[in-house]
């Protein structure tokens, strides 16, 4: 059994990869039959995360703060993820820190020059649970 599913190919397959993985940190028996691609699983936290960064309202196209809210939220968990699957791979905190920074300057600037590459970027991240559908 292996979760090395691609977000375009197959639909939620790194979601289910991403709860396996999650599972797993609380069944030591289950982590020993699979084998989970951790690195794409957190190059996907890195992109979500600047994704939701991107797709957070301007204050005054949203007045009552609720859509930010949830952008905020999805942009936590994204984090979150990120430095999970950071600490899977051995990364420090100072490396996953520095890699955030990094899919910061060079994912933000592909996803306001290139509004497809956003487009699939948003399409994945909503696919993983790591991006609102709207918003």
């Amino acid at each position: 059994m292996a979760y090395l599913y691609d977000v375009q190919t197959n639909n939620g397959g790194l979601t289910l990869m991403i709860a396996a993985i999650m599972c797993m940190a609380a069944s030591p028996s289950l982590a020993q039959s699979v084998q989970p691609d951790y690195g794409k699983a957190y190059g996907y936290a890195l992109r979500c995360f600047v994704a939701d960064g991107v797709a957070a309202p301007k204050p005054e196209d949203d007045p009552d703060g609720v859509t930010t809210k949830s952008v905020r939220e999805y942009a936590h968990k994204a984090f979150d993820t990120a430095y999970f699957m950071g600490g899977k791979l051995g990364y420090s905190k100072d490396r996953v820190s520095a890699d955030l920074d990094h899919a910061q300057n060079v994912e933000l600037r592909l996803m306001v020059q290139n509004p497809n590459y956003f487009a699939q970027t948003r399409s994945d991240c909503v696919k993983l649970g790591l991006m609102p559908a709207t918003g």
